[in-house]
């Protein structure tokens, strides 16, 4: 099973954000995300050809600015923007380590868009580069898990034992039960995919509990002697693994409205805020009805810390395309930068109603709930993350930080223990450690 990773740097502002929430009523101060896309992403139609201001020249450091940038194109669906951006950051950074990175989330955008190869090429390129422990297990799950789905069981073995043996996740034993099936070792097999049964015994998800029924066919068939993963099945997971979403960027108004648009894009993954709203509001003029322009023009809003003007734009945004979540999660976002938790609240809940496959959208609400002061809410949409992503170091670290104000003492320590055994940043870890020491000491 494949296991797409939050976006790191949007994972850390999620939990300082609850962090910094929960310091009124207490003592201290999100692989995977994954399954088929609501609907069926919408036939893109042909896109000018359009002459796009160049790529400016930046320093090691200006490189390094640009990548906090990408979480809007992806938010928007816009993968092929996203790429854009990473090979415009690889062209500029000096760093091993950044660039580690870099291919790790090009290669989850080439997931998202279908094209398995790149994203494989992508996920060894990062391995190469010394790819940060956290992600490399995630990124050797995956190649496991295409090479299975591509009948190269033999070559995705080493993988897949290789990510087992970082985390034995559901989800990575899942990966390593196929491999285990196609190359006959049945009771190998049997031994994985019972133990994932195990884990997701208590999902209330349908997509997890549709995947457990399937599983528990092949647990069966494979006790019975049968070979259950067939030629039909490995394509039927194929397909279910390869949703190829991209946002429709051309407008219904025609080639100008559209060219105001990939030239704010643009300037938007170049950082050139002021210059992106210009290029969006022409093409919304040329286009009173162009969502993907509003969504894009609220995100350089929100950089330029016009709050009122990109709230406007979010709610633009779900008038015209009733079913984009991520208006309502940016609309969250913005509320919560207003202090106006309740409303992020809302918010989060019409983008989980949307796409509740979203866990980032689930780790949001849980950061509005703790500034709410209700951590017992918070606790039930952290339960739902850790579910399908139980090594998350910093959700962990958030509903160690819920138990803990709801005076769960032995819950509280053995969340915090975890998330410092996983390896949490230098501020949360002083944080838990601080924590963990009132706690052991009886103090909440």
């Amino acid at each position: 099973m494949t296991q797409l990773c939050p976006n790191r740097i949007i994972r850390l502002l999620i939990v300082l954000v609850a962090v910094l929430a929960l310091a009124a009523c207490a003592p201290i101060q999100t692989e995977m995300e994954s399954g088929p896309p609501a609907a069926p992403p919408p036939a893109e139609a042909p896109l000018p050809q359009v002459q796009l201001p160049p790529v400016p020249e930046f320093s090691p450091a200006e490189c390094n600015a640009l990548l906090p940038i990408a979480s809007d194109f992806t938010r928007a669906d816009d993968y092929a923007g996203a790429i854009e951006l990473f090979d415009i950051v690889l062209g500029c950074t000096d760093s091993d380590d950044l660039k580690a990175g870099i291919y790790f989330m090009r290669a989850e955008s080439n997931m998202q868009r279908g094209d398995w190869t790149a994203a494989v090429d992508d996920y060894r390129q990062a391995l190469a580069l010394g790819l940060e422990a956290a992600d490399a297990a995630g990124a050797r799950n995956n190649i496991c898990w295409f090479y299975a789905l591509d009948g190269q069981a033999e070559v995705a073995l080493p993988f897949c034992e290789q990510a087992v043996a970082a985390s034995p996740t559901s989800s990575y034993l899942d990966s390593r039960g196929l491999a285990y099936a196609l190359l006959g070792r049945s009771e190998d097999a049997v031994t994985d995919f019972e133990a994932a049964l195990v884990d997701w015994a208590a999902s209330d998800n349908p997509q997890i509990q549709a995947i457990a029924a399937q599983r528990q066919g092949w647990v069966d068939a494979l006790r019975a002697g049968e070979a259950p993963i067939t030629p039909l099945v490995l394509a039927e997971l194929r397909a279910e693994d390869a949703p190829g979403v991209q946002v429709n960027l051309a407008s219904a108004a025609g080639e100008a409205a559209t060219e105001q648009l990939l030239t704010g894009r643009r300037y938007h993954m170049t950082g050139g805020f002021d210059r992106a709203v210009e290029a969006y509001s022409q093409a919304i003029e040329l286009d009173p009805n162009y969502a993907p322009a509003y969504f894009y023009r609220g995100l350089a809003n929100i950089w330029l810390e016009e709050w009122r003007d990109a709230l406007a734009d979010m709610q633009q945004v779900a008038l015209l395309d009733p079913a984009q979540p991520f208006a309502h999660h940016v609309s969250g976002l913005i509320y919560m930068r207003q202090e106006d938790y309740a409303e992020a609240v809302a918010a989060y809940g019409s983008a989980i109603e949307l796409r509740p496959d979203q866990l980032s959208f689930r780790a949001d609400r849980a950061a509005a709930y703790f500034a709410l002061g209700e951590p017992a809410d918070a606790l039930d949409d952290l339960d739902a993350v850790l579910l399908v992503q139980p090594d998350s170091a910093e959700i962990l670290f958030m509903r160690g930080v819920a138990h803990r104000a709801l005076e769960n003492r032995g819950q509280a320590i053995s969340d915090l223990e975890r998330a410092l055994e996983l390896g949490l940043p230098a501020a949360l870890q002083q944080q838990a450690e601080a924590a963990l020491r009132q706690l052991r000491e009886g103090f909440f």
